[in-house]
């Protein structure tokens, strides 16, 4: 059930687009969830049940989900690094009873509004997960047209010959989904009781499910543990820690933007301002 907020839309920025769009801006729901939403006939127009590819115009009509009114106002964007915990499901939907992150205190007491993730963390994947209501930084960041950067430490059993590291690195590999361009570096080894595993920090521009882990089972290895340091280049701040978040520094929110050519609407408008006036 979608609580009763004061979610925004900017009505610069949005005019007429379709339902799913707006609704993900708005940080509600993804774009996915938002359709799924409207198949189900839970999204209302204007008093009407939406339609997929449905356009409307946030100045003049009005949203509804599962019989709430959505509020239209000047929205207040956030932008948070959350540290994912092992065993905590990047979802909003209830599955076999499992916490998901919107269970987290940290979440539930500190922001007003619903965010949602950049890209996905598995059940047993810790470590950095953005969380925004900004939707078009969360699509282009997640879009694989920008190829944004995430490394991963791994944690893996098994070996892997220096030579077959050489060739992923250079040629990458192939996956049932097709190819993968990544880089992996040995980082260091440790006993883990009766067998030894070691430690390699991997580079990849691409979030296909599960896709670390994959590449380590073509190699009949084993992932034990998976954290992700970083996203954008943004790095996982060694003392936050599990299930605690921190809001992403303003000059760092930019770099990201920038990386994914997202244009700040308020320098847009001012730079637009200035040449009509002169």
């Amino acid at each position: 059930m979608i609580k009763s907020t004061h979610k925004t839309i900017n009505h610069g920025v949005f005019m007429e687009h379709r339902i799913q769009k707006i609704i993900s801006n708005m940080g509600l729901l993804s774009r996915r969830e938002s359709e799924s939403y409207i198949k189900s006939g839970r999204i209302l127009i204007n008093g009407e049940t939406a339609t997929l590819g449905q356009k409307m115009d946030p100045k003049k009509d009005q949203i509804t989900i599962d019989n709430k009114l959505i509020p239209v106002k000047t929205p207040t964007k956030f932008y948070t690094l959350l540290h994912k915990p092992d065993k905590v499901l990047v979802s909003r939907s209830r599955e076999n009873n499992y916490t998901n992150i919107y269970d987290l205190p940290e979440l539930k007491k500190k922001l007003p509004a619903l965010l949602s993730p950049v890209g996905r963390l598995d059940y047993r994947t810790e470590g950095l997960l953005l969380l925004s209501n900004d939707g078009d930084f969360v699509n282009r960041l997640m879009h694989p047209k920008y190829k944004v950067e995430r490394q991963y430490q791994a944690l893996v059993v098994g070996k892997i010959s220096k030579d077959k590291l050489h060739e992923i690195n250079q040629k990458g590999l192939t996956l049932d989904d097709g190819p993968v361009s990544l880089k992996i570096v040995r980082a260091c080894s440790l006993s883990l009781g009766a067998s030894s595993g070691t430690w390699f920090l991997v580079t990849v521009r691409e979030g296909r499910n599960r896709l670390v882990r994959r590449v380590f089972e073509s190699l009949n290895t084993k992932v034990v543990r998976l954290i992700r340091l970083s996203y954008g280049g943004l790095h996982l701040p060694e003392k936050l820690k599990p299930g605690k978040i921190m809001q992403v520094p303003s000059q760092e929110v930019k770099r990201l933007k920038k990386i994914v050519q997202l244009v700040d609407t308020n320098k847009q408008k001012s730079k637009t301002t200035k040449s009509t006036s002169t």
